[in-house]
C-alpha cells in the first residue's frame, strides 16, 4: 500500500516558506506532522489511549 502524503507550503511573503507534511513519518503514531522552515525541521507526533484511565495524570 502506498502511503498517502499530504503537503502544504506556506509562503510568508519575505522569501521564507514553511512546509507542513503528514503521512510520511511515524506511521505507528495516531497523528504526525513534519514542519520545516529553512534548515530547521520538527517532527510532532500524537498518541492517545482509547480507554479512559481511572487515574488522573499530573506531570
Amino acid at each position: 500500500m502506498i502511503p498517502k502524503v499530504f503537503r502544504e507550503v506556506i509562503d510568508l511573503g519575505d522569501g521564507r516558506t514553511i512546509s507542513l507534511e503528514t503521512g510520511k513519518l511515524a506511521k505507528q503514531a495516531h497523528g504526525s506532522v513534519v514542519v520545516q522552515m529553512g534548515k530547521a525541521m520538527l517532527l510532532c507526533t500524537v498518541v492517545s489511549n482509547y480507554k479512559q484511565s481511572p487515574v488522573d495524570f499530573l506531570p
